[in-house]
């Protein structure tokens, strides 16, 4: 029983904060856990199927779940140099155009690394000198992804609750089994 209980727990907080396949398969192993554990099931085989950086896991109840393999410092914004930022907004070159040059040049000239950039907010961002509503709103846009990619938001996005509680509901591949316990003869004793 704690192990059925100690696998939802980590299904909930792999809900609520994605953990790195590393750590799933760590914690699934640790405590034994692979025949307690069918709320996530492979995606394609036994083995989980990879693609660059992320591991896709289903769901119980038919939802794919993306999980980042912790193996880059992409997986974590908070961890990245003044260097990584840029290559972030060069990224964004398409929607940002010749002004992005001059926001690289004002994000390193101000030290914006990943730590400080997830922080950022169309207010501070025009307090740094990125004048256009429009970029102010999509640089903030774009950071608001990078966060909720990387599980840094507070709360579930929206649906991802309603996905959860419908996994949760799905018929599970081993339902308990009911077992009928027989009466135990009635022993009676005298008292003299």
């Amino acid at each position: 029983l704690s192990r059925i209980i100690l696998s939802h727990f980590i299904c909930l907080f792999f809900i609520v904060r994605p953990l790195s396949t590393s750590s799933v398969t760590s914690l699934i192993q640790s405590f034994h856990l692979q025949p307690h554990f069918n709320l996530l099931l492979p995606f394609d085989s036994p083995e989980y199927s990879f693609s660059p950086g992320r591991q896709t896991l289903r769901l119980r109840g038919g939802v794919d779940v993306a999980m980042s393999d912790g193996s880059s410092a992409e997986t974590d914004p908070r961890k990245w140099k003044v260097s990584d930022v840029k290559d972030f907004l060069e990224k964004l070159r398409t929607k940002l155009g010749e002004k992005t040059d001059l926001y690289i040049q004002i994000f390193s000239d101000n030290d914006i690394d990943g730590n400080i950039l997830i922080g950022l907010n169309p207010q501070k961002l025009e307090s740094l000198g990125i004048r256009s509503l429009g970029h102010r709103e999509y640089l903030f846009e774009e950071i608001q992804t990078l966060k909720a990619k990387m599980g840094m938001m507070r709360g579930p996005r929206p649906g991802e609750f309603e996905l959860a509680m419908a996994a949760q509901n799905a018929p599970s591949a081993h339902p308990p089994v009911k077992i009928a316990a027989e009466a135990a003869p009635a022993k009676t004793e005298e008292w003299t």
